[in-house]
């Protein structure tokens, strides 16, 4: 059933997304990796006001488009195509052309920036919208390999001398707005903006439902925008290491996708590799000097173990906008400032402490980012034992079985008309499911899923998961 499952997830995946997704992490310059690409230059004296300027307008859009979102207003697909795309090309036009010519004049740069940041801004929404119809895995799947090959095309780029770079990466800009164009105007659009029967909460109560299901996962991108940022010098240098780490993880995660055949959720996910990560980059660091380990291996580790996180954060936040209680917008929109945020915060400490405490920074990050992960796990666990395995004995079932639930919970649903949500939530309380184990496999917060299972003994006529068990098996 779950290979089934999962080849049904995959075939969401669209040749543009494929393409797409690559472009759109190679080319968004709040991001440091393309920057990198062009630091060497001697026409990059304009770059540290530029990226101060455009994080800073990146965090303020991204503010106000999310909360414009929790109202229920959000941008139109016209004014995210031809605005937006069209603040995309020139603000990256003006990047290339500054990277040209040398320009630095405050005005230019701080026009150019702020123009940047709204069309990336811009095609982050417009990707959301898109990947908002990605399941878990698909998303895993598409996310890891766009990591793998952003970073084989960073490693082309930097290969090239500097003027074709620069036109090379233009033209990864062009084609990303055609495929952002073509994406947006096609089949997205009868998914965007439409929810299965979430509640119908706004603004406070949204952000609480959406840091109850994706606030401790969110964190591993804004620990890896922030440790980056912190150690700008070091990410400079060690570039190359960065992108091998990329390509590992992404192989791994492709790998561990393929292979996991049960339910996979974001907390799991989290606790396979967040630990396993993190006490291999404690370890090495804390006996780099006494077994003669070298700098590069800890740097190296580092960078797998962010990485990770960073991956897991995207796939998890684009679960979320699949399962449809939020709109992307808000998803999305409280990604990118909470990574902006957190650069900008790292850029900050970076200015105010020697290079020397940078190691120790990090030491400090990793530590407390690992803890954090672990408790919110026990936390979650001592609330509930039923994440991982069926709530009653009765409700285990071997693969026999398996069609004949979903059989009776099929007909059960279309006799006492049951939304398309509400019948995905039965199958789980046939199994012997709860809310808790139900909120993290669809990606929706435990008041959701508690309003749906009263909605489910309300039309079913039942009282407890004990008669949900009783009827999905006569």
């Amino acid at each position: 059933m779950e290979s089934s499952r999962f080849r049904e997830e995959l075939s969401a995946l669209s040749p543009r997304i494929v393409a797409g997704l690559p472009l759109l992490l190679s080319t968004l310059l709040f991001y440091s990796a393309p920057n990198t690409l062009f630091v060497a230059s001697e026409n990059m004296a304009f770059i540290e006001l530029f990226s101060l300027i455009n994080l800073i307008a990146t965090i303020v859009c991204a503010l106000v488009i999310t909360l414009f979102a929790l109202r229920n207003t959000t941008l139109s697909r016209r004014v995210l195509l031809c605005v937006g795309l069209g603040c995309y090309l020139l603000g990256g036009a003006s990047y290339c052309l500054l990277i040209l010519t040398g320009l630095s004049q405050t005005i230019l740069v701080v026009a150019s920036a702020v123009i940047n940041a709204l069309g990336s801004l811009a095609v982050c929404l417009i990707w959301g919208r898109v990947c908002s119809r990605l399941h878990l895995r698909a998303a895993l799947v598409a996310l890891a390999s766009a990591v793998a090959a952003s970073a084989v095309l960073f490693w082309i780029l930097l290969l090239l001398p500097e003027t074709m770079r620069v036109v090379v990466f233009f033209l990864a800009m062009l084609s990303l707005a055609v495929l952002s164009w073509l994406e947006m105007r096609g089949s997205v659009s009868s998914h965007v903006g439409k929810t299965r029967n979430a509640p119908e909460d706004r603004g406070l109560a949204q952000v609480k439902s959406l840091a109850q299901i994706a606030g401790i996962p969110a964190l591993g991108l804004a620990f890896f925008a922030f440790v980056v940022a912190v150690m700008r010098d070091q990410f400079l240098t060690s570039f190359n290491l960065y992108l091998v780490a990329s390509i590992v993880v992404a192989a791994i995660i492709i790998v561990f996708v393929l292979l996991s055949l049960h339910t996979l959720t974001a907390r799991g996910l989290q606790l396979t590799f967040i630990p396993l990560f993190a006490v291999c980059v404690l370890t090495a660091a804390s006996l780099q000097y006494q077994l003669g380990l070298d700098e590069k291996l800890v740097m190296l580790l580092l960078f797998v173990l962010y990485v990770c996180a960073a991956l897991l954060t995207l796939s998890t936040m684009t679960a979320v906008a699949n399962s449809g209680e939020f709109h992307p917008d808000i998803v999305f929109g409280s990604l990118v400032f909470l990574f902006t945020a957190a650069s900008t915060a790292g850029q900050l400490v970076s200015r105010a402490v020697a290079s020397t405490m940078v190691g120790s920074i990090n030491i400090i990050a990793t530590t407390l980012f690992s803890f954090i992960v672990i408790c919110y796990a026990y936390v979650r666990w001592q609330k509930s034992t039923d994440i991982s395995e069926p709530a009653d004995e009765t409700a285990s079932v071997v693969d026999s079985e398996t069609d004949g639930i979903q059989a009776s919970c099929a007909k059960l649903a279309a006799k006492h008309g049951l939304t398309g949500r509400e019948r995905e939530i039965l199958i789980l309380l046939a199994y012997g499911h709860g809310g808790s184990y139900i909120s993290e496999a669809l990606f929706i917060s435990p008041s959701t899923s508690r309003t749906h299972i009263r909605n489910i003994y309300r039309k079913l006529a039942v009282n407890s998961r004990e008669d949900i068990l009783r009827i999905t098996r006569e």
